[in-house]
């Protein structure tokens, strides 16, 4: 999420922080109190929209607009070094969630916050150490903030302090530039005449504009109480640009580590002119309810893990156009249980590629009872799967295939 007002932007990154149920905290940061959710890059529209670059992970606030390498390296007062050198957690051998920790109390928290200022962030655009890879970065960066969270010197601070992820800034011009002819221009680079024929517009890939109101926080000007003003005039602003529509969402932080965050949907909140585009196929609720069976038996792949999907009338009629919606509505009703194939930590395998294809066949949308998807089922176009025949043509395996 980035907060409100303008970003933490140097050297070619923008901070952002990231919210899950363990890596929570109660305010956006920077003491604003509206901003803008992304979309995961599992869940956007190619079609319509860019992909954010994720170059480093940091598991508490870090001070990146005073780090160089775009807000991932070394921390710098007045191009002073302050005597020690930060680089990349693996470039400093920190590969697991204590060494992190270790590292991070080098320095004592107080007085200076000097250890935010001296901690490591994980690169998450290269592979370290053999089979240390992005992944295995990025979930070190989510257990460390946990056991920053449970340890006794620093678990106020991280309640009340935001992770920070620094993104690859995205340009300010509106076109991506695709000559496949050619080398691939950056996403950034200027416009080429010669290429104006072929530039594609896609959109920054926010899934809805987001304001808290926090009750009790005092500041000696209005920001708390106008901040659903202003998340309404981002969202009439970005639609005024040509955009599609996106909504406004309340947000309650969680105030401790026993609450969750509760994300609120009121039509009262959205922009006078900001009209929520009448939608036919739209749903209340997609799904019924889900459930895990841990020996299915696949004629080609063994005993596996199958997920039963049930939807409701409505989801059946969804269409693959709700794809994204319904998926994580999936998610976050099935992804939620760590021990299971496809989890919120694993969520790059061909569930979604099945799921498109039963919404996008009528006739097992709404005859087939539940639907039945699988982890280790083979990722597959979407044209070759829906050309398998039968009841199972949105189960591929690498026979029928």
């Amino acid at each position: 999420m980035e907060a409100g007002g303008t970003p933490a932007q140097s050297n070619g990154g923008t901070s952002v922080s990231y919210l899950r149920t363990d890596t929570s905290y109660d305010g956006l940061g920077l003491n604003k109190f509206n901003g803008f959710a992304l979309t995961p890059n599992d869940l956007i529209d190619n079609q319509t929209q860019f992909k954010i670059t994720v170059l480093c992970a940091f598991p508490i606030d870090s001070w990146t607009g005073n780090r160089n390498n775009k807000g991932c390296g070394d921390y710098l007062e007045n191009n002073n070094t302050l005597g020690v050198t930060e680089d990349y957690c693996q470039k400093l051998s920190v590969s697991n969630a204590k060494a992190w920790l270790d590292h991070f109390h080098r320095q004592p928290t107080n007085p200076g916050l000097k250890s935010h200022k001296f901690e490591c962030g994980f690169d998450t655009t290269a592979d370290y150490f053999g089979t240390y890879n992005k992944a295995d970065a990025f979930n070190t960066f989510v257990e460390a903030r946990k056991l920053l969270a449970s340890d006794p010197a620093d678990k106020v601070d991280a309640q009340i302090t935001q992770t920070e992820l620094r993104l690859l800034t995205w340009p300010d011009n509106k076109y991506w530039n695709r000559d496949w002819n050619a080398p691939r221009p950056q996403f950034d680079a200027p416009l080429d005449p010669s290429l104006e024929v072929k530039k594609t517009y896609k959109q920054l890939p926010i899934m809805a504009f987001v304001y808290v109101s926090n009750v009790g926080v005092i500041h000696s000007d209005d920001r708390v109480f106008r901040a659903r003003d202003l998340a309404q005039d981002d969202q009439s602003r970005w639609l005024k640009q040509g955009n599609t529509w996106k909504p406004v969402i309340h947000m309650e932080l969680p105030r401790n580590t026993g609450e969750d965050a509760i994300f609120t949907y009121i039509k009262n909140d959205q922009a006078a002119d900001a009209l929520e585009p009448v939608d036919q196929r739209s749903c209340e609720k997609y799904i019924e309810k889900v459930e895990w069976t841990d020996n299915y038996q696949e004629p080609v792949l063994g005993t596996i893990s199958s997920l039963k999907v049930t939807p409701t009338d409505c989801g059946r009629k969804a269409g693959v156009g709700k794809t994204d919606v319904v998926y994580a509505e999936l998610a976050n009703l099935a992804a939620n249980d760590m021990s299971k194939e496809w989890n919120f930590d694993h969520l790059g395998s061909s569930m979604r590629r099945q799921l498109a294809c039963h919404l996008d066949s009528p006739d097992i949308a709404q005859n087939k009872p539940t639907w039945s998807l699988e982890p280790r089922r083979p990722y597959v176009a979407h044209d070759v799967i829906m050309k398998l025949q039968g009841d199972n043509k949105c189960n591929p395996n690498s026979k029928n295939t």
